[in-house]
């Protein structure tokens, strides 16, 4: 067991900093992994425990770099636990969802200010659920409850998943959120509805 513990950390450590100098770290690392979208990399690198130097319980950075030079690169987002990044189509926005603890998950929105710098906007999670309680005359779930993104569904818009159980029991529960007018809604044929063009019409720009 000790050797293949061993195994699986790697033993070569690593130095990264940004172009603000946002962090520096020179640490074994356990694993990373590299995802293609909207023009950036997403690299998402995982340190043992011990190794975060601000946080001591930080293990997950999140960063987006530049395919062609990986030494542009900026730091994202830091927490404990997996975070997935959902780009808009014109990546001018991009939201977390940050699987906080294991009986929740939050959902935070980013706006970009330029290239690879993008500037937390909001915490969501609770409106969400607020928009839920409202909606459904229901409480929300008190045991297990999650947001997620499920994704954009044009420039302004994501669809939102939410579910969970305790008191309340959610399987699937989605909903509309609108960036730009801040609003959640549940009409989802008056959102069809500005989906749907004429080919030609699409074509002329019109």
């Amino acid at each position: 067991m000790r050797v293949l513990f061993a195994l699986m950390m790697l033993t070569a450590t690593t130095l990264f900093a940004d172009d603000s100098s946002n962090t520096n770290l020179n640490y074994s690392v356990l694993r990373s992994r590299t995802t293609q979208a909207r023009g950036f990399t997403v690299e998402q690198i995982e340190f043992p425990n011990t190794a975060a130097n601000n946080n001591c319980c930080a293990t997950l950075q999140t960063w987006l770099v530049e395919p062609g030079d990986p030494t542009k690169r900026k730091l994202l987002f830091t927490n404990e636990r997996d975070a997935e990044v959902v780009f808009s189509e014109n990546a001018k926005w991009l939201f977390i969802n940050n699987n906080a603890e294991e009986e929740s998950e939050e959902i935070l929105l980013y706006r970009q200010k330029k290239g690879l710098d993008y500037e937390l906007v909001s915490d969501l999670t609770s409106d969400a659920w607020d928009f839920f309680t409202k909606k459904s005359g229901r409480p929300q779930p008190s045991d297990h409850y999650y947001v997620e993104v499920v994704c954009w569904t044009d420039d302004n818009t994501v669809l939102l998943r939410l579910f969970g159980n305790g008191g309340t029991y959610l399987e699937s529960w989605l909903c509309l959120y609108d960036v730009s007018s801040k609003k959640f809604s549940t009409d989802l044929d008056e959102h069809n509805k500005k989906q749907v063009r004429i080919f030609s019409d699409h074509v002329r720009g019109r």
